[in-house]
Order: structure tokens, then C-alpha cells, then sequence
């Protein structure tokens, strides 16, 4: 059994005011060995309203700069108009093994959402990342000194929870699932040199951590760490609400969290979910158009053709009006002309809860993105993707588990 689709890899969870070098706050690792039949991209959304800024991926393991052109260039940000573009690269060739890789600008731009974009044809193996956090839809800070969480207790926790994503792990949207499939990945950093900062998985529904999902980055220099969990770890159940939380080793200094994302390896296609994040989070009363995100929705790479497409986000408001918006923006890659109300969710209720939709007919190659309505109360919103639930065999997806099912109603 094979199976064609696109998986994109988020590396920036915040914008980042970019200035000439490496980006560490982008850092991501990178196997080409865990995708067969794959051609990679690197696609952006940015804005420099003047001359061009070159932007590269570049590998720190190898000290080799991928996406060069014959002057030595990479993709080329430059959006007249003062707005924010979606820009995708040709294609690049990783190097082989698992590499550190992230983005180098040539000069100041603002950057606020950058993805390796994994079109795979006939494939027999794949890694699907879920990105488990990002800032505000309209934040950004100067490069590498911009932290979108930080807290300073030796206890694990959230500072904002609204910026985390809720993953349920339900039983059934991946299959063939063995040993330590599971991979947790972050960006850190402390406000101290002697202070060392911890991410981990938390469950939530239990209150409880799960057992060997815990990363650490000593110091105050930015680097991305990770760990492989067992899909039996301890904790780590069907249906729960999971999400990440940090902490500090001293109440003094802060732990820096700048990206986190959970990966999950098939070696077998069988069934998966593969997650495309549209926004960023969002806390506001007035209406918001949130096109820091956008991107291309490649239904007609799938094959078999999905079993379902959702839109998925968790958030809440207490008064009782339109929430989130799910919009089509035909193939504009910048601006706001032709946005159409796809779907939304009016949450009602003052406790974070998790929104699937019913299965959506969607467009191939339309650009989507999200938006919010004015509220009496704040609307606070989590990051939000269009779920693909996809297999391997010709039979088609297998059909939503009850819990989503109860979660439509909801």
C-alpha cells in the first residue's frame, strides 16, 4: 500500500523581525530518511516593503546553506504594498541523516510564519509534525530576542494558555503505531547562564506528565532539543487533553520556550492525521484577520482522496457570539479581497474546550486562514489547522471516532 499527500513541517511559531544571519529561534531537525518519494520546500510568509531580503535554509549541522540560486540567494521577500506574502522556494535536497536546520536572512525583514512544505508521491513511510503552540497572530520581536512564553517558577505550568494547542491523541487517526513512534521537539532557552529550562507533554485530563516526554536547555543561548516517547508511555492516553507546559530550575530566572511540535513516525501508512496550521492564536474583542499563517491547501495531493477534512482549534469566549472563522481566500497569497466564511465555532463558554468540525468540502490550491468577529467578551483562540485524516489503502479513511463525534456537538 502506498500513499501521496503533503506534510508541512512548521518552524516559527513567532514573527521574528528579522536582521542579517542565522535565525536560531527557527531551528528545526531534519531526516529526509523518514519520507520516501519526497521533494521538499521552503515556503514563507513575510513582508519587506522595499529592497529584497534573501532568506535561505540553512543547515548548521553540515554549515551548508540549501535554497542558493547562482548569486548565492535564497527565496526572495519583497512585498510592495506593506503586506504580508506567501512566498514558496523551488525545490531543495536535504543532506542525508538527521540535520539542525534553520533559516539565514541577508538582511532586515519581518517574518512570520516559515514551513518545509514534504510533497510525497506513492510513499510508503512519513512523519507528520502537529505544532503544539505559537504567539499571537500579529506578534513579533527582533530575531532571537523575542521569547513568546516565559515563566520563572520551578513547577510546570502555562503563562498563556490560549497560545497551546490541544491534541487529543485519539485512537484511530494514526495506525500502525509501535515502540517509540512519538517524538517531542522545542526551542529554548533561560534568562540565566546557570538556569536550565524544561518543556514537557502534559496531560492534562490527568494532571500528569508523561512519562519520558521531558526536554532541557541549560543557559541562556537558543537551541532546539528532543526525545522519542513510547506510544504506551505513561500518561500519554487516547481521548486526553494533551498539551505542553514549562518551567524554570530557579524561581529567579525564566524559562524561554520559542517553539515546541510533536512528531509522530509511520513506517506503515495505514491512517494519519496530518495537521495544517492556518493561524496563529488570537486574544481580542474587536474583529481580527488573521493572515499570518495562510496557506495553500493541497487537497489534490492526497491520494487516495481523504476520508475527511476538518477545521480544528481549541479556544473560548464567555458570551454567547460568532467565534472563529474558517475562510477561503481563493489563490490570493496577499491581502484580504475575496475572503469567504467557510465555517465557525461560537464557543459560548469560558473554559477551553477543542473544536472539530464536520467534514468540509474544501478547495484544492485555495489559500485559507482564519478571522474573528467582534465580541462583547475576548475571544481567546488557540492555533488552527485544517486536519487531513488520511490512510494507505485504497479503501478510503477510516470515519471519525465517537469522541470527535462528540465534539462536533459540542
Amino acid at each position: 500500500m502506498t500513499w501521496s499527500g503533503t506534510v508541512p513541517l512548521e518552524m516559527l511559531d513567532t514573527g521574528q523581525q528579522s536582521s542579517s544571519g542565522n535565525c536560531l529561534t527557527t531551528s528545526i531537525y531534519l531526516d529526509p530518511a523518514n519520507y520516501d518519494g519526497a521533494v521538499f520546500y521552503l515556503e514563507v510568509v513575510a513582508l519587506r516593503s522595499s529592497n529584497p531580503c534573501y532568506v535561505q535554509l540553512y543547515d548548521l549541522t553540515n554549515s551548508a546553506a540549501l535554497l542558493t540560486d547562482n548569486a548565492g540567494n535564497g527565496i526572495e521577500v519583497y512585498a510592495p504594498g506593506a503586506a504580508t506574502r506567501r512566498i514558496r522556494s523551488g525545490a531543495f535536497t536535504p543532506a542525508a541523516g538527521k540535520n539542525k536546520l534553520c533559516l539565514k536572512f541577508s538582511a532586515v525583514c519581518l517574518i512570520y510564519t516559515a514551513r518545509i512544505i514534504v510533497v510525497q508521491t506513492n510513499a510508503t513511510k512519513t512523519r507528520v509534525q502537529i505544532p503544539m503552540f505559537a504567539e499571537k497572530h500579529d506578534a513579533y520581536g527582533t530575531m532571537d530576542a523575542y521569547f513568546v512564553e516565559a515563566r520563572a517558577a520551578t513547577s510546570y505550568a502555562q503563562t498563556t494558555p490560549m497560545k497551546y494547542t490541544w491534541f487529543p491523541k485519539t485512537a484511530g487517526a494514526f495506525a500502525a503505531l509501535s515502540g517509540n513512534c512519538w517524538t517531542f521537539e522545542a526551542v529554548l532557552a533561560n534568562a540565566d547562564a546557570g538556569a536550565t529550562s524544561y518543556a514537557t507533554l502534559y496531560n492534562v485530563t490527568d494532571s500528569a506528565t508523561i512519562t519520558g516526554a521531558e526536554v532541557s536547555k541549560a543557559g541562556t543561548a537558543i537551541d532546539v532539543v528532543d526525545v522519542s516517547i513510547a506510544d504506551d508511555a505513561g500518561n500519554w492516553h487516547d481521548g486526553d487533553r494533551h498539551e505542553v507546559y514549562i518551567k524554570s530550575s530557579s524561581a529567579s530566572y525564566a524559562a524561554r520556550l520559542l517553539a515546541a511540535r510533536l512528531y509522530v513516525t509511520l513506517t506503515s501508512i495505514t491512517a494519519l492525521d496530518v495537521y495544517h496550521r492556518i493561524s496563529k492564536a488570537s486574544s481580542a474583542t474587536a474583529a481580527q484577520s488573521m493572515m499570518s499563517a495562510r496557506g495553500l491547501f493541497p487537497l489534490n495531493s492526497y491520494s487516495p482522496a481523504p476520508g475527511g477534512v476538518y477545521y480544528q482549534l481549541a479556544g473560548y469566549c464567555a458570551t454567547n457570539a460568532a467565534g472563529p472563522y474558517l475562510c477561503s481566500d481563493t489563490t490570493n497569497d496577499v491581502g484580504v479581497t475575496g475572503w469567504a466564511d467557510v465555517d465557525s465555532k461560537n464557543w459560548n463558554s469560558a473554559t477551553k474546550a477543542l473544536y472539530r468540525s464536520a467534514d468540509l468540502s474544501l478547495t484544492d490550491s485555495r489559500r485559507y486562514v482564519s478571522r474573528t468577529a467582534a465580541t462583547a467578551g475576548t475571544d481567546q483562540i488557540g492555533p488552527g489547522f485544517i486536519v487531513v485524516a488520511c490512510v494507505g489503502a485504497a479503501t478510503g479513511c477510516p470515519k471519525m471516532t465517537d469522541h470527535y463525534a462528540r465534539l462536533r456537538r459540542g
